[in-house]
C-alpha cells in the first residue's frame, strides 16, 4: 500500500501543485486505520468549491489504486495548508530523518504509527 501511495505523489503534483506533506497516520481513537494526511499551499489558496474537487480527484485516485481491502484501511483524508502545527510539526521530524513515527503525541495528537511519505 505505501509503494501505491507514494506513485500517487507525481499524479497529485501534476494536477494541484507541489505537496509539503503526505502522511499515512494511525492516530488517536482509531489505532486500526490510517489518516491520509496531503498539505500543501494550494491548499489555503482554493475556495470550498475547488477543494471539494481536489478532494474528490485525491477520492477518485485513491480508488483507482487500492484495493478493497485497503481502501477499507483508510479511515480519513485530510486536505490542509502546511502551516498548520500538525503539519509543520511532521515535516520537523521528517528533516530530522523520521519517517516512521511509533507512539508519539505530535499537536495534543496519539500517532500510534505513521509514515511520512513527502515531507
Amino acid at each position: 500500500m505505501v509503494e501505491k501511495l507514494k506513485n500517487l505523489i507525481p499524479k497529485i503534483e501534476t494536477e494541484f501543485g507541489e505537496l509539503g506533506l503526505f502522511a499515512m497516520l494511525k492516530m488517536d481513537e482509531i489505532v486500526d486505520k490510517w489518516s491520509l494526511l496531503f498539505a500543501a499551499h494550494w491548499v489555503t489558496d482554493t475556495d470550498e468549491e475547488k477543494r471539494d474537487r481536489i478532494f474528490e480527484k485525491i477520492y477518485q485516485l485513491l480508488e483507482e489504486v487500492l484495493t478493497e481491502e485497503e481502501g477499507a484501511s483508510v479511515a480519513r483524508i485530510g486536505l490542509m495548508p502546511t502551516d498548520t502545527h500538525i503539519v509543520e510539526e511532521l515535516k520537523r521530524l521528517n528533516a530530522e530523518g523520521s519517517t516512521t513515527l511509533n507512539n508519539m503525541k505530535i499537536n495534543g495528537n496519539t500517532v500510534h504509527e505513521g509514515i511520512i511519505l513527502k515531507g
